[in-house]
């Protein structure tokens, strides 16, 4: 996943602020890596030259240029929801979401401005004691 963020052509990474993040590194890198991946795979480079990663508070958002999704993110959560002729937002959607339910984490969508924001958030409430560091996944 490292190798994913650090293509500076494709990536614009903002850390507004630093925070650690408690679960199992491999599936929290899994649903992260996915998010990344339909980032990547959706972007309309030729609107938008870099997809925008920003990391706050409790909180991941990637936000790509393009197409609003047609459905509700829950559609796409949904198991082996696929629209038809769909490029894609199946299974990955899904498997991303059931990863976050197991650490209560929640994700979330929005189109503003001609942008898809996908948002993580970490929900660290019940870590109030707990030192910001980089660790997120």
């Amino acid at each position: 996943m490292e190798k994913l963020i650090n293509d500076e052509n494709k990536f614009n990474l903002e850390i507004k602020q630093n925070f650690k993040v408690l679960g199992d590194a491999n599936y929290l890198s899994i649903a992260i890596k996915n998010i990344l991946e339909n980032a990547l795979k959706y972007n309309d480079f030729s609107k938008q030259s870099k997809i925008l990663i920003k990391i706050y508070y409790n909180t991941l958002e990637v936000i790509t240029s393009g197409e609003k999704l047609s459905k509700t993110l829950n559609f796409y959560t949904q198991n082996f929801s696929q629209e038809a002729n769909s490029k894609g937002y199946g299974r990955g959607l899904n498997l991303v979401k059931r990863i976050l339910d197991m650490y209560k984490f929640e994700l979330f969508y929005s189109y503003l401005d001609e942008k898809n924001h996908f948002i993580i958030n970490f929900n660290l409430s019940f870590f109030k004691n707990i030192p910001a560091t980089r660790n997120i996944a």
